[in-house]
């Protein structure tokens, strides 16, 4: 889901003959592995978006408590 989430995003469109090009990063928590609670899981994929964002963008990344420990 993910994939066609971010591949739909990064159609180009165009606005008034102005071409947009726009891309997305995308973090992933799953309940209950990576948290119980709606706030553990926001922080969780939050965590996971900004390493996606650190790997170059235009992805998605599933939390891990590990890689997303040293932010």
């Amino acid at each position: 889901m993910a994939e066609k989430i971010l591949a739909t995003l990064c159609t180009p469109y165009w606005v008034s003959n102005q071409r947009i090009d726009l891309s997305a990063s995308l973090g992933i928590a799953i309940y209950p592995g990576d948290g119980k609670d709606t706030t553990t899981l926001i922080n969780h994929a939050d965590a996971a978006m900004y390493r996606a964002k650190r790997l170059g963008g235009g992805r998605a990344e599933i939390h891990d408590q590990i890689l997303d420990s040293g932010l």
